[in-house]
């Protein structure tokens, strides 16, 4: 989902890539001090979108709640974290 979503917007916008292990940028988004690093050093921007987040690969059938469960906490309640990091740096 990354590269296509990187695909459709980096034409006419600039793009920062940050992720875990790649991109321009590293953070681990389960550390405050990371994230709050990661803002400092970007500095301000317009847009953020966020692709992030831990998920269980299996087959749909093999799925059990807590992965699900798992998958959505860690996008959700890291996301939410983040962002209210990012208002008090801003």
């Amino acid at each position: 989902m990354g590269k296509e979503l990187l695909n459709f917007l980096e034409p006419g916008n600039e793009v920062i890539q940050v992720g875990r292990t790649r991109g321009q940028y590293q953070v681990d988004i389960s550390d405050e001090k990371s994230v709050r690093a990661l803002f400092e050093k970007t500095g301000k921007f317009d847009a953020l979108v966020s692709a992030t987040g831990d998920v269980a690969f299996a087959p749909l059938n093999e799925l059990t709640r807590d992965h699900w469960e798992t998958g959505i906490r860690s996008k959700f309640s890291r996301a939410s974290e983040s962002s209210s990091d990012w208002e008090r740096i801003h």
